[in-house]
């Protein structure tokens, strides 16, 4: 399959996802495609959004990336190294960490803050004293906007915003290089997701972070992207460099997705509005699948899965009606 490239030319990637794929049995002859054969490469010190809408396996693919599923096929490699766990010992790891899209309950209730970071910096730094992880704990906890006095209350007695600014410190903890980010602001308030959003933002400039930054909201994404791919329903169907995603997308579900977010001025793709809902993963549709809700579907999309193929605009897509110059705009 063709190796989807989300990253400037001239950087190498740090991380390189190459025909990943997560099957779950459904029954004794049935299979859910949660994410099936996708690819595609993250320079270092950028930040690949995925999206999509709920049940396209955005979630599902950010679980294999970071080490804590175990993929049917494919590989994950990072700094050159293939860092896939092995089938039954699934697990996290140092240089790639995970943001849950949940704070409170990816927090342990009856810890102290202080003493959820202080596990993870002795796990990661065993050679320092316990003085050197009290005041990795402070530090921590003042890059992320909160005070080190902070580190004696329980996740219960801080905000939303509060409690996923833990959990960045806590990701931070591990010395990581890449960090996963799943839907880290969608159980926020607006106001606090711009904060969020900033922090994550001023951490890799300060730090050279790399992100994989899961979201379905397409505004939040835009404000933090470098290149974007759209999934649906666990494949890839559009990727590329945000400015050529957002400006001039391809694949029709790209520019439905862009179509339903709210604007001032009538849109020249509203003949493209959303459609329907997405299809069953247990019983997908035959050839491509967004063909049940697409204006442009012919015999061809029902019947054969279209290739990610480069696209005048600068992207890749998998549509039928891209390569056959179908598109009416």
């Amino acid at each position: 399959m063709h190796q989807v490239v989300a990253r400037s030319t001239a950087a190498e990637p740090l991380l390189k996802v190459s025909n990943l794929s997560r099957h779950f049995p459904v029954g004794a002859h049935r299979v859910v495609k949660a994410v099936e054969q996708v690819s595609f490469e993250i320079a270092a010190g950028e930040t690949l959004c995925i999206v999509g809408e709920s049940g396209s396996g955005k979630s599902t693919l950010g679980r294999l990336v970071v080490g804590l599923d175990v993929p049917t096929g494919g590989a994950v490699t990072f700094a050159g190294h293939d860092c896939q766990p092995k089938r039954g010992r699934s697990g996290g790891r140092g240089p790639i960490q995970l943001i849950f899209q949940d704070p409170y309950a990816s927090l342990n209730a009856r810890h102290r803050v202080s003493d959820a970071l202080a596990e993870v910096v002795r796990i990661h730094r065993p050679a320092i004293g316990e003085a050197a992880v009290s005041a990795r704990v402070d530090e921590l906890l003042v890059q992320v906007g909160l005070s080190p006095r902070d580190g004696m209350k329980y996740p219960h007695q801080f905000s939303g915003g509060q409690r996923q600014r833990i959990c960045i410190a806590r990701a931070l903890a591990a010395d990581p290089r890449f960090i996963v980010c799943d839907e880290p602001t969608s159980a926020l308030d607006v106001s606090v997701q711009a904060q969020i959003l900033n922090l994550i933002k001023l951490l890799q400039r300060e730090q050279q972070l790399t992100y994989l930054f899961i979201s379905h909201n397409l505004a939040v994404v835009y404000h933090i992207a470098d290149a974007v791919g759209v999934m649906y329903l666990g494949r890839l169907v559009e990727m590329g460099r945000k400015h050529a995603v957002f400006g001039q997308p391809t694949h029709p579900y790209t520019r439905m997705l862009l179509n339903a977010v709210p604007k001032l001025e009538r849109s020249p793709d509203a003949a493209l509005a959303a459609n329907g809902e997405i299809a069953s993963a247990i019983a997908p549709p035959p050839g491509c699948a967004f063909h049940p809700r697409c204006p442009l579907a012919d015999a061809r999309c029902a019947r054969e899965i279209p290739q990610m193929l480069a696209q005048p605009n600068g992207t890749f897509a998998a549509c039928h009606a891209a390569e056959e110059r179908r598109l009416p705009f």
